[in-house]
């Protein structure tokens, strides 16, 4: 069965426009779940009608080595992206159980958001709040491309940092961006990630 998209959790932000989530979500987040589902397609195909062609596989130019680095793409893709959205519709109150987590990993919340804050800034891709279980404790990482990432962290705050989520409304003020990413975000969420990652 075809994966489906996951509606926006949220009717609007504030500081974030309508079209901008209207391109975001409704085109290039749906567009990557439909060539994520054609990718599949393909793989199945190869699977159980291209026995032959598997023969040829291997790790410089072969059909099944393209798919599968469009299937991986796309899916980190994907999932960071639903993890972004599901971060945002909130008021941007910290008022949860994370927060204690939060203030001793960083020091206060202050610190913790001027560094989230840096490290967005730092990154073309995204920046992400996450526990690592290899550790047990709370990381931000930045990634410049959905390729990237550290496969042991469980993402809490994921935000988008490549220009597609900003451009249309804040140009290349990226700060201000980062500003209005805070102020919607939904520590309700945040700290449902949290729990569930400390699993």
């Amino acid at each position: 069965m075809a994966y489906q998209p996951k509606p926006l959790p949220f009717s609007s932000l504030r500081g974030i426009s309508q079209k901008t989530l209207a391109l975001h979500h409704g085109k290039l987040y749906d567009g990557m779940v439909k060539r994520r589902n054609a990718v599949a397609e393909l793989l199945h195909g190869l699977l159980y009608g291209g026995g032959g062609k598997l023969l040829y596989a291997n790790d410089m130019a072969s059909e099944l080595k393209s798919l599968k680095s469009a299937e991986r793409r796309l899916s980190n893709a994907i999932a960071l992206h639903e993890l972004y959205f599901e971060a945002l519709g909130g008021d941007g109150i910290p008022e949860v159980s994370i927060v204690p987590a939060i203030v001793e990993k960083f020091g206060t919340l202050d610190r913790f958001s001027r560094y989230f804050t840096a490290s967005c800034l730092s990154a073309r891709g995204w920046a992400l709040l996450v526990w690592d279980p290899l550790d047990a404790r709370l990381r931000v990482y930045t990634t410049d491309s959905d390729e990237e990432g550290v496969w042991s962290a469980k993402p809490i705050i994921v935000c988008d940092m490549a220009e597609h989520a900003y451009f249309l409304d804040f140009g290349t003020d990226k700060a201000s961006y980062i500003r209005a990413f805070f102020a919607n975000l939904n520590w309700s969420s945040v700290d449902r990630l949290y729990q569930v990652a400390r699993k």
